[in-house]
C-alpha cells in the first residue's frame, strides 16, 4: 500500500461544489470497489472516521468506524507501505500510532512501550520516504512562543515510535516536507524555507545559510516531488497566490528556484498544496490561508519535465476549508470544510480535470489522509 497527503497550512481549508453530488450511504465497505482507503480526523472530537472510496471516489463508512483516536487531532500522516497510520493531538503534545488492516482498513492502535512525546503543540507530520523516520513540526506554546521546532522519531517495524530529538526551529515553523532521496528535510518559517540535513540515524542538523529566502511573503505550504528532484512551495499571502518550484541539490541540499517561478494559481490566500505520487500534477487549494471566510479554488497544474507548471483546471468553492488530500493513484482528491456543514467532496482527477462526483458527511474534519489499499 502507499499512502498520501496534502500539504495543509494552520489555517482551515475549504471545500468545493461545481458538480452535482450524492451522500454516501452508510453501513460496512464490504463491496467496495475502489482502490484506497480515506480516513478523517475532526478536531475536537476523539475519534478518526473511516471509509472506503468506491471507482467515482465516493465514499462508503468503514465497519467500526469512527476509531477512537485522541482529542484535537489536526494533522495525520501514514507511511508509504500504509502499515501504519498516525495522528498529532495538538493539544496534548503527543502522536498516537494505528496499524492499518490490509483487508479492511479497519485501525488499530499500536501497543508500545512509551508514549511519544513531541513539542508543544504540534501541528504537522511528515514521514522520511524510508518510512523509518517521522517528524512533527511544533508551532510552540500559544502563551510563551517557547518550543517552536522540530521533534524527530524512529519508526521500528512493529509502528512503534521511538523518541530520538527535538530541534529548535527559526520563527514561525509551518509545514515540512523530506526529499525524495530521504537526505534533506525542509521547513517553511516566516518569509523562506530552512534546511536540515538527515543523518542516517534520522537526526538533523540545521543548515546555517536560507535554503530559500522570500523577503516579501510569509511562505505556508510546501511539497516535495515524490518523482524528481523538485520542492513546490505556496505563497499564501497574496490576493492571487504563487507556487514558488525549486530544484533539490541531491548532494548539498541547495536549493534554486527554475526559470519563470513563481508560478500563479486561480485564487489568493493559498493554504494547501499536494502532488501526486507520480509527480505529474499539482493541486493547490486556495482561500485555505489565515481568513476562513475566504472563498476557496481548487485547481490543478501538469508538471513538466523542468518542474515548470501549466494550469489544468480550477473549481471555485465554498468557505471553511479545513482538509485536503490527494489520492496515492492521483485519480482522486478530498476537500473538507465546515463553515456550513461538516462534510468532505469527492472529485474525480482525469488527466488533471477535476470534477466533483461525491459529497459525504462528517464530524467536523480537520485532517484527511489517503492510503492506498494492496
Amino acid at each position: 500500500m502507499y499512502a498520501i497527503l496534502a500539504v495543509l497550512a494552520f489555517a482551515w481549508l475549504a471545500g468545493c461544489s461545481d458538480s452535482s453530488s450524492s451522500n454516501s450511504t452508510s453501513g460496512s465497505a464490504s463491496g467496495h470497489t475502489g482502490d484506497a482507503f480515506v480516513y478523517v480526523a475532526s478536531k475536537g472530537s476523539d475519534s478518526i472516521s473511516a471509509f472506503a472510496n468506491d471507482n467515482s471516489g465516493a465514499l462508503t463508512p468503514l465497519a467500526g468506524s469512527p476509531f477512537p483516536s485522541p482529542n484535537d487531532v489536526l494533522w495525520m500522516a501514514a507511511t508509504r507501505n500504509g502499515n501504519f497510520l498516525y495522528a498529532a493531538s495538538y493539544k496534548h503534545n503527543l502522536v498516537s500510532g494505528f496499524s492499518i488492516d490490509a483487508a479492511s482498513g479497519v485501525l488499530k492502535p499500536l501497543s508500545c512501550s512509551s508514549i511519544a512525546t513531541t513539542g508543544p503543540q504540534p501541528s504537522m507530520i511528515t514521514i522520511a520516504p524510508s518510512d523509518k523516520f517521522l517528524y512533527t513540526v511544533n508551532g510552540g506554546d500559544s502563551k510563551t512562543g517557547q518550543g517552536e521546532g522540530i521533534t524527530v522519531f524512529s519508526i521500528d517495524s512493529t509502528g512503534c515510535l521511538t523518541f530520538l530529538q527535538t530541534i529548535a526551529s527559526t520563527s514561525l515553523p509551518r509545514e515540512a516536507a523530506v526529499e525524495r532521496n530521504g537526505h534533506f528535510l525542509y521547513l517553511t518559517v516566516k518569509r523562506g524555507v530552512d534546511a536540515y540535513l538527515i543523518s542516517s540515524d534520522g537526526r538533523l542538523t540545521f543548515q546555517d545559510a536560507p535554503a530559500f529566502d522570500n523577503f516579501y511573503d510569509f511562505l505556508a505550504a510546501i511539497a516535495a516531488d515524490p518523482a524528481a528532484d523538485l520542492l513546490f512551495v505556496v505563497d499564501g499571502n497574496h490576493a492571487f497566490s504563487m507556487v514558488h518550484v525549486l530544484t533539490v541539490d541531491p548532494a548539498t541540499g541547495a536549493l534554486t528556484q527554475i526559470a519563470d517561478s513563481p508560478f500563479g494559481t486561480d485564487g489568493g490566500m493559498a493554504g494547501a498544496i499536494a502532488i501526486d505520487s507520480q509527480g505529474a500534477y499539482v493541486f493547490v487549494l486556495n482561500g485555505a490561508g489565515l481568513d476562513p471566510t475566504a472563498e476557496s479554488v481548487l485547481s490543478s497544474q501538469s508538471v513538466d519535465s523542468s518542474g515548470a507548471l501549466n494550469p489544468v483546471s480550477s473549481i471555485a468553492g465554498e468557505q471553511g476549508v479545513t482538509a485536503f488530500a490527494v489520492d496515492p493513484s492521483g485519480k482522486f482528491a478530498y476537500v473538507g470544510y465546515i463553515q456550513t456543514v461538516n462534510i468532505v467532496n469527492a472529485f474525480t482527477v482525469n488527466l488533471g480535470v477535476l470534477k466533483q462526483t461525491g459529497t459525504t458527511n462528517t464530524l467536523p474534519p480537520s485532517s484527511i489522509i489517503v492510503v492506498r489499499r494492496p
